[in-house]
This record gives structure tokens, sequence and C-alpha cells, in this order.
């Protein structure tokens, strides 16, 4: 009868030790990946079941750009900035400009320092299109790339005009007289400065000049000059042919006799 009992309870162990594994694995084919083990195997299973591979998402560059036109007395004035999200440390930017009317690159930086350009054109009533490009600083491979247009203004209003600044002194112990001159000449092809000095005790012209030059400095001095005289001192922009387009007179008295 002993003998009866224990080989009966001895059948009940391993009836348990076959069912345990049965019911883990069952546990851990959910989870696909984890090790069946009696005590452990239906958490390996759990575990597993949190693995799996994901999909990666590819990384794309791009780049947009935006410019503006601006006027000023030199002319029209440009800006362009761009915006980029490389995929790549070493990635460059290039901009150009083209003239829509003509087709003409009018400006051009194949690698921009920083991120706006900003360039000048003399004065145009056109269309420009702004083209940007992304590469690689390694390949020199096109990454991305972007336009966009500005359109300029019509030039701002601009009268020719001159200055002059007249003074008086000594040069050594002769009597000078010094004058600074500036002219506006408004962008007109040709133009040039003429300045006169008139002695109005003789009525003779005793200097003239002509320049160039918008701005320049003229020292009339010497024995030439005589002391406590009264002096007209003219200065005039000219366009190419001669004509007159400002002009501007000064009455100094010389410096007396020391």
């Amino acid at each position: 009868m002993q003998k009866n009992v224990l080989k009966k309870l001895s059948l009940g162990i391993v009836a348990a030790m076959v069912l345990v594994p049965a019911a883990a694995f069952a546990s851990g084919g959910s989870g696909g990946g984890g090790t069946a083990t009696v005590g452990v195997s239906a958490t390996g299973g759990a575990v597993g079941g949190t693995g799996g591979g994901g999909t990666k998402i590819a990384c794309i560059t791009t780049l947009s750009v935006a410019a503006t036109a601006a006027e000023a007395l030199s002319g029209n004035s440009f800006s362009a900035t761009f915006t980029l999200s490389s995929c790549q440390s070493r990635t460059k930017v290039g901009l150009t400009a083209i003239d829509i009317a003509t087709g003409l690159v009018v400006y051009t930086s194949p690698d921009l320092i920083g991120t706006t350009a900003v360039w000048g054109l003399p004065y145009k009533l056109t269309s420009y299109q702004i083209n940007a490009r992304a590469y690689s600083g390694l390949t020199g491979a096109t990454l991305a790339t972007a336009s966009t247009i500005v359109n300029t203004t019509d030039v701002l209003p601009c009268t020719p005009a001159i200055t002059e600044t007249v003074t008086t002194g000594y040069f050594g112990i002769y009597p000078a007289i010094w004058n600074a001159t500036n002219a506006q000449n408004c962008f007109i092809p040709n133009t040039s400065t003429h300045l006169r000095i008139t002695n109005l005790a003789t009525g003779l012209v005793v200097y003239e000049t002509s320049s160039p030059a918008m701005s320049w400095m003229l020292d009339f001095e010497g024995p030439i000059v005589a002391y406590s005289n009264r002096y007209e001192v003219d200065a005039e922009l000219l366009d190419a042919s001669g004509s007159i387009l400002a002009r501007s007179t000064q009455i100094v008295t010389s410096a007396p006799l020391r």
C-alpha cells in the first residue's frame, strides 16, 4: 500500500513538471523571443514581446530663400537670406541673382559666409530671380535648391546739387583761400565740377580749374593772393556738354597784412 502511494505521488510530480513548461511556452509565445524556463518563462516571454524592428525615417535637406530690394541715392540695394536644414555637417550654400529681362547673372557668391548676402546695383526698373543652392562640401553634389523673385521700383527723386565751404587764413606770411567742394550728380554720366575765383577789385579771373571728382579741396594761396581783397568763389556742376546743372557762389575777403 505504501509503495502504491509513493508511486502515485511520483507520477503527480512528473505530471506537474511536464505541464508547467507547456503553460510557460504558451504565455511566452506572444512575446516571441523569450526563453521558457520553469518559474521565469512567463516573464521572459512578456519581455520578448516588446522587441521587434522599427522603420527608419529618411533625412531630407531643405532650403528656402527670401529677398528684398531697397532704394538709396547710390542705386538699388539687395538682401537675400536663406534658411537651411541639412542632413550633412559640411553643407555649403551658393547664391546667384539673374536679371530676368536680360538673363544676365548680376550677382553670384558660390559659398556664402553666414546666412545673408547683401549687394548693390545701379538703378533699374526690373525683376531679379534669386537662386540658392545647397551642396555637399565634400562631393559638390546638389542637396537642395530654392528661388524667389524680387522687384525694383522707380528711381528715387534726385536733384543735382553742389556746395562749397570757403575759409581764409595764411600760408606762411601770405593770404590763403581754401575751398572744399561737394557735388551730387545723381549718377548722371560724364559730369564734372568747375571752380573759378574772381578778383572783385579788378574783375579778373585769377584762378580756374575743373575736375571729374565730386568732392575735393582747393588751396588758393601765396603771393598771387592780395591782402584784404574781396574774391568771388564760384563752384559749378557741369554735364557732358558743359551745361550748368548746379551752382554755388560765395564772396570772401582775404586776410590782412600782418
